[in-house]
């Protein structure tokens, strides 16, 4: 009997040890799967934040690349001003130098004139200073010396007159280059000068203006001092 009895014991404590081992085995696995269901929580986290950075990453990207490209057009619109400037300095320089030279050729035509002026009035001296054969008739035969004379200083004339002709029209000539010229540069002058006359224009609108806001100031003053003086001869007038 009391073998029976010990191995009922024995049985009975086997069972207990058996559901104890079961119970922390079932204990285990629900702790497992809590663990398991956190790491998956926090895989799925994960994945979320991976998928946010990488469309943030992406989105930089394009900015980037969209920020390269403004950059480049400002690179080169910077490079065409630049070109346009130097253009312009190139072609200042390029009139600059081109008044002078119609500055020196005004000055050489002017010279030019002088030196025909003064020799036409050296050839008009010179043709009142001969005598005046012309008043006795050349066909008369008693006068052989006077009609010899006559016939010599006839050809002498012709080619001072031919002189004379010819100065006057290089004269002309010159007149006109000359006013050619100034026109040319008077264009020039005031292609230049507009944008100096409009930023005075500009400053003189400015400083109108502000004469007009002070004088605006000044008659409100002075309405109010007339306002203040009636005022005051009204009280002594009623106090009277």
């Amino acid at each position: 009997m009391r073998k029976k009895k010990m191995a009922t014991v024995t049985v009975v404590i086997l069972v207990g040890l058996m559901a104890v081992m079961v119970v922390q085995k079932v204990k285990d696995r629900r702790l497992f799967n809590l663990v398991i269901k956190d790491k998956d929580r926090q895989i799925l986290s994960l994945h979320l934040l991976l998928q946010k950075e990488r469309q943030y990453a992406k989105e930089n990207k394009r900015e980037n690349q969209d920020l390269n490209a403004k950059l480049y057009s400002l690179v080169t619109q910077k490079i065409e001003l630049d070109n346009k400037i130097m253009e312009m300095r190139s072609t200042i320089g390029s009139l600059r130098d081109e008044q002078r030279v119609l500055e020196l050729e005004i000055d050489l035509k002017q010279n030019q004139i002088k030196q025909k002026e003064t020799e036409i009035k050296d050839l008009n001296s010179s043709m009142q200073a001969q005598p005046n054969i012309w008043s006795v008739s050349s066909d008369d035969p008693s006068n052989q010396e006077l009609n010899l004379t006559v016939k010599v200083l006839n050809p002498a004339q012709k080619p001072k007159n031919e002189q004379l002709a010819g100065l006057k029209d290089h004269k002309d000539d010159a007149k006109i280059e000359m006013n050619n010229t100034n026109v040319l540069i008077t264009k020039r002058s005031k292609s230049e000068d507009q944008y100096e006359k409009s930023q005075v224009k500009a400053n003189a609108y400015e400083i109108y203006q502000e004469g007009n806001t002070t004088r605006s100031v000044a008659d409100r003053m002075d309405e109010d001092e007339t306002e203040r003086e009636a005022d005051q001869d009204y009280k002594e007038e009623t106090e009277d």
